[in-house]
């Protein structure tokens, strides 16, 4: 089925580039003349409890599958739910602000039947025309919606959105029967993809699995399965061959706390930062990789450049379990220096390698003593002293540079196949970004796709006002919303 659509037999220009053309028999309206947006309120942090009503904050979105909200397990609850903006299902909401072009105006429809509301960072769109709730969903967040939201964001660092801007978003929409088989056929495709996803995503899983188990035992106890063994001597270390020695951090590592930030200066010189993101989301520090360009001090970059055989590892962060991640630096680099929130650790050369300190801090058991040693309470962070007792099992020099040739060779196919998976994972995600845009816009036609399918259980509803609450205005549809101020985001 999939690949087959054609395009409406006849179509009209919608007078935004972003839209295109779109088909002749639909409606291309305003946001404003659907509907009204209104600004949430209350969100103060202070009043978070777990016994109130379900409140929905600007990071939710980010968070929520992708164009609708169908669960509150999620949201944290509020004592003072009668400070904030009540929710009804069918709304769009909006983000207030975000820090990217895709984040500006990040939006969700709210398909819960249950008692909701949202906060101040909040802009919420109530439609009083009879529409599908899904069919907002999609079109809301589609490329072409993204495209003018960008354009109506303001500010550099932060970006902010008002409603009315966003009520100058321009949508098209399909007579009410053919929205339902849109969002039929949407939701079909959406299922579909997300089983597909998710059986990926539990490969990777498994594979991640069978890697940090190879990395454990290898390093735990040697390449010789013979090799006899003796107490470590540490709590949470196995038993380690006999011949090899088991010390702290401190005694085979120099560390280095880096001061340069992200920003730039014209006292001082053009470097490339490494951050915690680029430790995070890669093993290997290598050339290719996207660094930010800052500024240092000539004392800064002679003491935090990094030099191949180092290792990096992200000192703090929100989660706990995120703490002590590591990766390894591939080359030297003169101008590439390490960053905030990292650690530089150096072997010492006649102790320590390189890629072996970085293979033992992939392991369960070293790894577990960074965790437990990290504190804080909506951040978590490390402490020098705390990586320096770090305990490690110690072999040989020799030996470690075996090991680690060792597990270059035998997880390298492991890391191929997780890297496929994840290309395929990303393409599918894009397919399906694409599909549901040339869908809601009109490109392909559906109709027919959609009355194949089998009679689903529950779909996705559509809002009629004529049974709105008292709290809802049922005016009829204009050319701008009611309140038209430029209020803060």
């Amino acid at each position: 089925m999939i690949g087959n659509f054609k395009p409406y037999p006849a179509y009209k220009n919608s007078g935004v580039s972003s839209l295109g053309k779109v088909p002749e028999h639909w409606d291309v309206r305003r946001l404003g003349q659907i509907g009204r947006l209104f600004k949430g309120s209350g969100g103060s942090k202070d009043d978070e409890t777990q016994d109130g009503v379900p409140c929905i904050r600007y990071g939710d979105l980010y968070t929520t599958h992708d164009y609708f909200i169908e669960s509150s397990r999620s949201f944290v609850s509020d004592s003072k739910a009668q400070d904030y903006m009540p929710i009804r299902f069918g709304d769009v909401l909006f983000a207030a602000s975000g820090e990217t072009i895709d984040e500006i105006a990040k939006s969700a429809v709210n398909l819960l039947r249950t008692e909701v509301c949202c906060g101040s960072d909040i802009i919420l769109f109530r439609n009083e025309c009879q529409v599908e709730a899904g069919f907002l969903g999609y079109l809301m967040d589609c490329r072409a919606s993204v495209v003018q939201k960008a354009m109506m964001g303001r500010g550099i660092t932060i970006i902010h959105i008002y409603k009315s801007q966003l009520k100058r978003l321009v949508v098209c929409l399909p007579p009410l029967l053919e929205q339902a088989a849109i969002v039929r056929f949407l939701n079909h495709i959406d299922q579909h993809i997300d089983h597909y996803i998710h059986t990926k995503q539990e490969l990777i899983k498994l594979l991640e699995e069978k890697k940090k188990s190879i990395i454990h035992r290898t390093v735990q106890r040697g390449l010789d399965p013979d090799v006899h063994l003796s107490p470590s001597g540490v709590s949470g270390l196995e038993d380690v061959p006999r011949h090899w020695s088991v010390r702290r951090l401190r005694t085979v590592c120099e560390m280095r706390i880096s001061n340069v930030d992200k920003y730039k200066r014209d006292n001082e010189l053009p470097v490339r930062l490494c951050n915690y993101v680029d430790v995070y989301k890669n093993e290997r520090i290598k050339r290719g990789l996207a660094f930010m360009p800052a500024t240092a001090t000539k004392d800064e970059i002679e003491r935090f450049r990094l030099r191949s055989g180092d290792v990096l590892i992200t000192k703090d962060s929100e989660t706990w379990n995120d703490i002590g991640v590591p990766a390894l630096v591939e080359e030297s680099e003169n101008d590439l220096v390490s960053g905030y929130h990292l650690a530089l650790l150096r072997p010492l050369g006649e102790h320590l390698h390189g890629p072996y300190l970085f293979r033992v801090l992939q392991t369960t058991a070293v790894s577990h003593q960074l965790h437990v040693a990290a504190s804080g309470v909506t951040r978590y962070g490390l402490s020098n002293n705390s990586i320096k007792s770090v305990w490690l099992p110690v072999p040989p020099l020799s030996e470690q540079i075996e090991i680690a040739f060792f597990l270059e060779k035998k997880i390298a196919g492991i890391d191929v196949v997780v890297k496929a998976t994840q290309r395929y994972i990303s393409l599918l995600q894009d397919y399906r970004t694409r599909l549901i845009s040339d869908v809601v816009t009109g490109k392909l036609d559906v109709r027919e796709a959609a009355a194949q399918l089998p009679k689903q259980l529950s779909e996705t509803g559509s809002v009629d006002v004529a049974h709105a609450p008292p709290h809802m205005s049922t005016g009829s549809n204009r050319d701008s919303d009611a309140s038209t101020e430029e209020d803060e985001p």
